[in-house]
This record gives structure tokens, sequence and C-alpha cells, in this order.
């Protein structure tokens, strides 16, 4: 057998995510008798804009600027509660979650909802920048309000 050198691999295209991608139409009648799909010719069709789409873009960037600007304020709450007695009298061990909450002042008031920090023993606040900080309860609001 002949020492045949191998093809050199094909250079890797970049796609241009702004650039709209073509949509090709199936080959005609010869690929139902199982002609090579690799040679027949691609066509591309005109894309049509879609209505409302401009209107989807621009809600989407929005969306995105507003969810950059207030990230840094929400925050992961790790709580570690209180040892409670269980239903059947017997003493259950601590439990851990975690939650969300926003920064809503300066000095650093969190607000979060209750059942995330109900009966909890310690708070543990992380930021998204990697820093972390204890947190205490300063005041809740367990019931919900009437309509």
């Amino acid at each position: 057998m002949p020492n045949r050198k191998a093809d050199p691999p094909a250079p890797a295209r970049q796609a241009n995510p702004s650039a709209p991608a073509p949509q090709t139409a199936l080959p005609g009648p010869d690929a139902a008798r199982g002609a090579n799909l690799d040679a027949a010719p691609a066509v591309t069709l005109p894309r049509t804009p879609l209505p409302g789409l401009d209107v989807a873009r621009q809600l989407n960037e929005a969306f995105v600027s507003v969810a950059e600007k207030v990230s840094p304020s929400v925050v992961v709450l790790e709580v570690t509660e209180k040892p409670s007695r269980g239903r059947r009298g017997g003493f259950r061990g601590r439990s851990m979650g975690e939650g969300s909450g926003i920064i809503v002042t300066k000095d650093g008031y969190i607000l979060t909802n209750n059942h995330i920090v109900d009966n909890a023993d310690k708070i543990v606040v992380y930021l998204k920048d990697g820093r972390h900080f204890a947190g205490e309860v300063k005041g809740t609001d367990p019931k919900p309000t009437s309509r």
C-alpha cells in the first residue's frame, strides 16, 4: 500500500454572531435516490423580518441593562435554623437553607421573604463580588397582608 499524506485539515470558519444565518433549502428529488448531499448546491433564501422582532430585541436589551445595574444589590442568604422539637416531641438538629434578598439601604438592610429567616440562628450574607458577612434579623412580617 503506498504511503499517502493526509490532506491538511480545513481551516476553521469563524462565526459572525451579527450576520444572519442563511437558510438552506433541501436538495431536489436526487436526495431520495441516495445522491451525495454534500455535492448538492445550497440555495440561500432571503430572510424576511419577523413582525415585532426589533421590539423584542429592544426589550431584551432593556432587561439586560436593568439586570446589570441591580445585580450587585442581590444577595444570597445562607441560613442555619435554631434547633427545635419535632412533631413527636423529639429534638431535631439544625437544618440549613438558602434564599435570596436584596440590599435596600446604604447601611446594608436586606429585604427577603419571612420564611427564609424564620427561626434563623445564623445567617451568612454572600455578595456578588465574593465577599460575605454575618447577618441578623432586625424584624419580620410573618402575616400576609389581607386584600
